[in-house]
């Protein structure tokens, strides 16, 4: 399956921990505006028998394997959602070290760090976190920048966290659900060397049934342009990872050059056991369909493959009750949709909203 798209970017730009000095750290309340970053740990059975060199992003050209040997599907869907996850969990690693630090101003509501700026770093950047009581307890943040030559601060990233429950489970394991959106384009005004442009919004949530992370990335440089992926997995070890894209399946051979609607879907047990399916409809494909099925057994092993064209069986090898689910379409409830992304305190995602 081709690899699929998420900026490269290392946040060069928000980097900017070694700005804040020292190590006062401060037990400020505004602390607990932000979400705990395990809330994006991907914690889904990990293939331990796996190369290194998997682990690097190289999944993008794989293959379906063969009955008996490593299960190709479940390798790459696994390590460019667990990327996806990680990217995430950056930003709240870098809000995490920001207000670590005691806030530069601040008043009942609203606490601001900076403007601070890494040595030598030709711009300087803020964080606003403000905390709103209406229509629920929820917490705000803008995090923008601008050059240290002057002008005005443009907004990179923002979102809101709702803290649920206690906020707080038994196990200490944090409770809350959260939404945040990157500029890319706004980025690259301040880094000439980010390469990626568009958005990228994340809606994030964990409770005591489980975690569930959604994402949409847009960027007119690559191709798909735009990918939505979803993450799921209830506190038993069940779970499961999509994607949805659209892409040409025939490369443009013999004038068939529009693109399809493709689904990735993964899904697991908790002794790892599993099953995914590549489908693609519309495009060059009309009213009819294409999908492509792998299932493995709890090493991860393939264990049935089949490749089926508008409910004929091409190709099949392995014994299908190796299959622990069927291979149904994903219900609306597992499809990310624009939507979902969308913080419920309109007003308070400054970017990609």
């Amino acid at each position: 399956m081709r690899n699929l798209y998420l900026p490269s970017t290392t946040l060069a730009a928000f980097i900017v921990i070694s700005a804040c000095g020292g190590n006062d750290e401060t037990t400020d309340p505004f602390e607990a505006a932000l979400p705990d970053t395990q809330v994006l740990t991907l914690e889904l059975p990990a293939p331990a028998s796996l190369s290194q060199d998997l682990t690097e992003g190289e999944v993008g050209s794989t293959t379906a394997a063969l009955v008996g040997e490593p299960a190709d599907f479940y390798t790459s869907t696994y390590y460019q959602a667990r990327t996806i996850n990680l990217f995430g969990r950056g930003v709240l690693e870098t809000l995490d070290a920001i207000t670590d630090f005691p806030p530069s101003a601040r008043t009942a509501t609203i606490a601001v760090w900076g403007p601070f700026r890494a040595d030598r770093e030709p711009n300087e950047f803020q964080l606003v976190v403000e905390a709103r009581e209406s229509p629920t307890p929820h917490f705000v943040w803008y995090l923008a920048g601008r050059p240290v030559s002057g002008g005005d601060f443009v907004g990179l990233a923002g979102g809101a966290y709702e803290p649920t429950g206690d906020n707080e489970a038994d196990d200490g394991e944090e409770y809350g659900r959260g939404w945040f959106a990157i500029d890319f384009d706004q980025v690259a005004g301040l880094n000439p060397a980010e390469e990626a442009r568009g958005v990228v919004a994340y809606a994030f949530g964990k409770s005591e049934e489980g975690v569930a992370v959604r994402v949409v990335a847009q960027n007119a440089n690559q191709t798909p342009d735009t990918v939505a992926y979803a993450y799921g997995e209830n506190t038993e070890g069940f779970g499961y990872i999509l994607f949805a894209f659209e892409d040409d399946i025939h490369d443009g051979e013999d004038g068939q050059d529009a693109d399809e609607g493709l689904v990735v879907r993964t899904r697991w047990l908790p002794d790892g056991r599993g099953r995914a399916d590549v489908l693609a409809v519309h495009g060059d494909l009309g009213d009819g369909f294409v999908q492509v099925s792998q299932c493995w057994d709890d090493t991860f092993v393939s264990r049935y493959e089949a490749l089926v064209a508008n409910g004929l069986t091409l190709g099949q090898d392995g014994d299908v009750s190796a299959c622990v689910f069927d291979g149904e379409w994903p219900s609306e409830e597992e499809l990310p949709e624009g939507e979902d992304l969308a913080s419920p305190f309109a007003s308070d995602t400054p970017v990609g909203g």
